[in-house]
């Protein structure tokens, strides 16, 4: 029977060392590291934080989930928000949504969800098991899984967009790194010399496209921007959407396309998809921008 005991006490050891969960010795799961950011600094969040801050039951989108508010993170980590201007929510595969200050407080609407019905909220792929919600807002659009960064943008870090956008022309769009905004035309683009390339939409039906466009990262050259202490690149389109690439990301496979099949793109006013659209290849198209207006490093 002893013999048996220790069988079995081996046996469980052996499942747990295979086992995917990461317990911290208290109850508490670590694994992922969601990342909130503020002017710089960086404050690391683990599902065993939510659980010693009392993460618990909630109701979203009709279904069951288990997190916290929040506003409660802000106030464990004592983050200034006064000067917040806008905040932002980005999934691993760099699918990201925006939130106002008003509702990054609200701490019956924003939570940081890590389970669902009791079970950990599925990576599909990646490593977090973080998830956004907002309880006030069944819109799938609104559900960020996969979280792995919270921006918190401030005034030093953006300069007053909504201005810039007023004064630009339908073939022009902007490159805002801090204080600095470098208006780039459609003029602009093709004096560089514009390639031709095709890319493979991963999960499409529609396998193959051609475009016609400039890396990135030759722009960036142009200008003599500086990207070594930039984390992430954020693309702001004419119709609100907001999505991001990484640095790495960006420099890598990132292009500005301003023609498909040898044809202009067309403006969101006249129901095209540029002039400007950001595209990175190799990467799925919901990471992909388009009637791209501002590029902002951050």
């Amino acid at each position: 029977m002893k013999k048996l005991k220790v069988f079995a006490l081996l046996l469980f050891a052996a499942v747990l060392a295979g086992c995917v969960y990461d317990w911290d010795g208290h109850g508490y799961y670590e694994g992922h590291i969601l990342n909130i950011v503020i002017d710089g600094q960086s404050y690391d969040v683990t599902i065993g934080l939510l659980q010693s801050l009392g993460a618990a039951e909630f109701t979203a989108r009709s279904e069951s989930f288990t997190g916290l508010p929040f506003a409660v993170l802000l106030d464990h980590f004592n983050i200034n928000t006064s000067n917040v201007t806008e905040g932002l929510v980005i999934g691993e595969d760099g699918f990201s949504r925006t939130f106002t200050p008003a509702e990054m407080l609200d701490d019956s609407n924003f939570f940081i969800a890590f389970m669902r019905y009791g079970e950990l909220l599925p990576t599909e792929g990646h490593s977090s098991h973080f998830g956004s919600i907002f309880t006030a807002d069944g819109g799938p659009g609104r559900f960020v899984r996969q979280l792995t960064r919270i921006e918190l943008n401030t005034p030093t870090e953006i300069t007053d967009v909504d201005m810039i956008i007023q004064g630009l022309d339908v073939y022009e769009f902007v490159i805002v790194q801090g204080a600095h905004a470098h208006i780039i035309t459609m003029e602009t683009l093709l004096d560089l010399g514009v390639v031709d390339f095709a890319v493979n939409e991963l999960f499409q039906e529609r396998l193959d496209r051609n475009f016609t466009g400039v890396p990135m990262n030759v722009v960036f050259d142009i200008l003599g921007l500086d990207l070594a202490n930039a984390v992430n690149l954020t693309f702001r389109a004419a119709d609100g959407f907001i999505g991001t690439l990484s640095v790495a990301e960006a420099l890598s496979v990132g292009y500005f396309v301003v023609a498909e099949d040898g044809q202009p793109l067309g403006s969101h006013a006249d129901g095209g998809i540029g002039p400007f659209f950001a595209v990175a290849r190799e990467l799925p198209n919901n990471r992909w921008v388009r009637y791209m207006k501002v590029v902002t490093i951050n």
